[in-house]
């Protein structure tokens, strides 16, 4: 794996009077004296009270990585990814904790142009694309007082005038998509435990349909009582037991 820790937490006490950077720094402190379960209860601790940072959820990957538990080590680094998605450490350390994973659930090919918009989207932040937008539309309105205190037609100016639009109308659809995406990953979630999917949310006559391991990737279609109905990326539906999965943040 990459570099064990991030020392540095930009986030701040809460109005309870909680020191979460003293807090964060106790978690490193457990971590590097391998008392991982004891470090993992604090970084969980810093995320339930809505403390979200890429840095916590990191962290929080690495100390279950040490204990082997891959399904939650996954889970935290996918959330550390989604907040910093061009981080080069959370990206090797996803990659190599994917690799443990028993299940190889392929999810069908994408075509060229689609896969090329999934990397780009994947690649940056809503905030950030929110931020282009801004520049793009100021640079757009200077271009058009520009345009109409010249008095005149330039046609270059013009050019560059509709680039711009083309351009705002795309960081919006950018935008839009990943608003919607949000939603959508409310019901995404990854399995932590281990277990054989039923035909129905109780243990019984059911008939078990197939086994799913950690870290595998589901959708939740469903919730009854203690139980979630999931669906695969390659289609295949099934009952488990909610405390085996983990929905994302």
């Amino acid at each position: 794996m990459s570099k064990s820790l991030v020392f540095y937490l930009s986030i701040i006490s809460s109005s309870y009077g909680i020191d979460y950077q003293l807090l964060f720094g106790e978690a490193n402190d457990f971590f590097i004296n391998k008392n991982y379960k004891r470090s993992i209860e604090l970084y969980e601790q810093i995320i339930e009270s809505g403390q979200e940072n890429s840095t916590v959820f990191y962290n929080l990957g690495n100390a279950y990585y040490r204990l082997g538990d891959i399904g939650q080590a996954i889970w935290a680094y996918r959330n550390a990814k989604r907040l910093s998605p061009r981080d080069k450490d959370i990206t090797h350390n996803l990659k190599i904790a994917e690799a443990k994973k028993i299940d190889r659930i392929n999810s069908p090919p994408l075509f060229i142009l689609h896969d090329f918009y999934r990397k780009i989207k994947s690649s940056i932040t809503i905030f950030e694309l929110i931020f282009l937008g801004g520049i793009l539309f100021f640079i757009l309105s200077l271009l058009w007082i520009k345009q109409s205190f010249s008095g005149k037609r330039n046609g270059l100016l013009k050019n560059i005038f509709q680039i711009f639009v083309a351009l705002i109308i795309i960081v919006h659809i950018f935008i839009l998509d990943m608003v919607f995406e949000k939603k959508r990953i409310i019901n995404e979630a990854i399995i932590v435990e281990k277990f054989d999917a039923q035909s129905g949310p109780f243990f019984g006559d059911n008939k078990v349909l197939f086994q799913i391991n950690k870290g595998s990737d589901v959708e939740v279609l469903e919730e009854k009582n203690d139980w979630s109905e999931i669906i695969l990326i390659d289609g295949k539906k099934g009952w488990v037991l909610s405390k085996a999965l983990r929905k994302m943040k």
